[in-house]
């Protein structure tokens, strides 16, 4: 066989493998209620700490404590999708129970950490020089105020002993999995 004449078969067999193997995506439907009510299927929109002036631009909404928000954002993580948003009653957000719980709260911080901050962005400091502060700032809070970090699960093997993390012990007969893509 030539090497043209080796290629071509391997693309071919390549060409079989790949159409054995591929996954026939169906596009989602609506949902249908037993009484007959169509619910549309909405395509899932998730937005970070960068789209929090967006949602509120959107929303048209003009929150006085959008900055402070954005500077909480960048201490505690922060992502929402839009059923979320959707549920939020716009006109009275600062009230709303759903806002409260998912949206950055000033109240979250100590406000001289907030000035803190603030004062750096109007002084132009660097990139770096926020990062590091917003880091100091993160690595003060406790991420364990039940004291969780105490109630991981030892393992014991011969002469070693490894601590588990993602795993907490706190209740006699339960044992809980933090999976680490899901700490958000």
């Amino acid at each position: 066989m030539t090497e043209t004449t080796l290629e071509k078969t391997l693309n071919d067999e390549r060409k079989i493998y790949a159409d054995q193997i591929k996954i026939k995506f169906k596009p989602p439907k609506n949902w249908v209620s037993d009484t007959g009510i169509i619910i549309k299927h909405k395509p899932y929109k998730k937005y970070h700490r960068t789209d929090i002036e967006s949602i509120f631009a959107i929303k048209g909404v003009n929150d006085p404590y959008l900055q402070e928000r954005q500077i909480v954002a960048q201490v505690f993580p922060f992502k929402i999708n839009q059923q979320v948003v959707d549920l939020i009653d716009w006109d009275n957000y600062l009230t709303d129970p759903m806002f409260q719980l998912t949206f950055p709260q000033p109240e979250m911080l100590d406000s001289k950490e907030i000035d803190k901050i603030k004062q750096m962005y109007a002084n132009n400091a660097s990139r770096e020089a926020i990062a590091d502060a917003i880091s100091e700032i993160r690595d003060g809070k406790n991420p364990a105020p039940a004291g969780q970090a105490y109630n991981r699960p030892l393992l014991e093997d011969d002469s070693e002993v490894y601590e588990c993390d993602g795993l907490q012990h706190k209740y006699e007969k339960t044992c809980l999995l933090f999976h680490k893509n899901a700490q958000t």
